[in-house]
């Protein structure tokens, strides 16, 4: 059977914050046989049980990240969430150590008051929360299951992080930009 492939990208720009996705799709290139259109009831009540299953399979998270976040995020009483502010400047994290502690709900703003893009880069950290979303200066809200970094562009960019850490430890946070993390932009993260 020959085949098709279709390549869809797509790129979201939220408020500064972007995100790009892209897929394979693989289509025959013959037209399907066609069918009755009459089905029976049964057909059509199997092919409803069909969609709606379809609907509620969720994609398998990366290896290594919690894998059951969702209900983590769901049990937790957000109304005693902490809040914590990081700016990120030229060439520094303030406070450069944060400690935060496992199974405790957190806000984390985090504000560019530099000149220039920073990244806000913890691979391990971020394997190890359960992630609730993430917010664009009150503009946008982004469900998440993992993310690997977070990009906040210059002043005046923000963007917040609704997580909770699950796996105690002590992680590296840095921004991957040019020779941001060697002119200092690397902190630790300590869950106790």
């Amino acid at each position: 059977m020959e085949r098709n492939t279709l390549i869809v990208a797509m790129a979201v720009a939220l408020a500064g914050f972007s995100w790009a996705v892209s897929a394979q799709v693989v289509a025959p290139a013959a037209p399907a046989k066609s069918v009755s259109k009459a089905k029976p009831a049964k057909a059509k009540a199997s092919e409803a049980k069909s969609v709606e299953a379809a609907k509620t399979v969720e994609p398998a998270k990366p290896a290594g990240f919690i894998q059951d976040g969702a209900a983590l995020v769901k049990a937790a009483d957000w109304n005693k969430m902490e809040t914590v502010t990081v700016e990120l400047g030229e060439y520094h994290f303030h406070p450069m150590d944060l400690k935060l502690k496992a199974g405790q709900p957190y806000k984390i703003e985090l504000k560019n008051v530099g000149e220039k893009h920073h990244y806000y880069t913890a691979p391990e950290f971020f394997k190890n929360v359960a992630w609730r979303k993430l917010m664009v200066n009150g503009q946008a809200e982004i469900k998440v299951d993992y993310v690997n970094a977070l990009e906040v562009l210059k002043k005046p960019g923000q963007l917040d992080i609704y997580i909770i850490p699950v796996n105690k430890g002590t992680y590296t946070v840095y921004c991957t930009i040019d020779d941001h993390r060697e002119k200092g932009m690397e902190g630790t993260i300590i869950v106790e």
